[in-house]
Parts: C-alpha cells; structure tokens; sequence
C-alpha cells in the first residue's frame, strides 16, 4: 500500500496532517524470499551412552532479499526497512546417558 502525507504546509487544512492512500494493497510486491534451511544429525553410541551431534544451517544460500520497504512517498520511498537475515550456523550436542 502507497500512502502519502499530506499536511498544512502542502494544502491548507484544517485537520492538520493526515495520510492518504494512493495505491491499493497488493499492486506493490516485495521480492521473493528464498531461503535454505538443512539440519544434519547423527546418533553415536558409546557403551550405554548416545552422543547426538547437532549442525543447523539457517539461510544456507546466505539471500539478503527485502522483507519490508518505507511506503510513504518522498525521499525515502522503497527505502529497504528490514532485510532477510545472513546465513546462521547452530551446533550443539545431546548425550544420552
């Protein structure tokens, strides 16, 4: 949605600044996101004991695709708000024993 401010020093008004719509809702798309999410496990014993190592490896194609954008027009139109986050490597450890 495309809105625009408009306020007393744009048109003389009566009920200060108010906000009008200029664009419906769904004309403006953001890209796409894509995003590759693995997790890798393995379960070893020792004994009575199970080691489980774990690797999760979020955004794996590290995108920085746009997820929000300013939609107010002036100098910051389309001006990147939030962004996809870079690619996140978790390891951990889960013993059974």
């Amino acid at each position: 949605m495309t809105t625009v401010s408009v306020g007393n020093n744009t048109v003389a008004l009566t009920q200060g600044t108010q906000v009008i719509t200029v664009a419906p809702r769904g004309e403006t798309r953001y890209p796409k996101l894509n995003q590759l999410d693995i997790s890798l496990r393995k379960a070893i014993r020792f004994g009575s004991k199970v080691f489980q190592p774990r690797l999760d490896l979020y955004n794996l194609t590290n995108n920085s695709t746009v997820r929000t954008w300013v939609t107010q027009l002036g100098p910051t139109y389309h001006r990147p708000s939030a962004i996809q986050r870079g690619m996140l490597i978790k390891a951990g450890m889960h013993v059974d024993f």
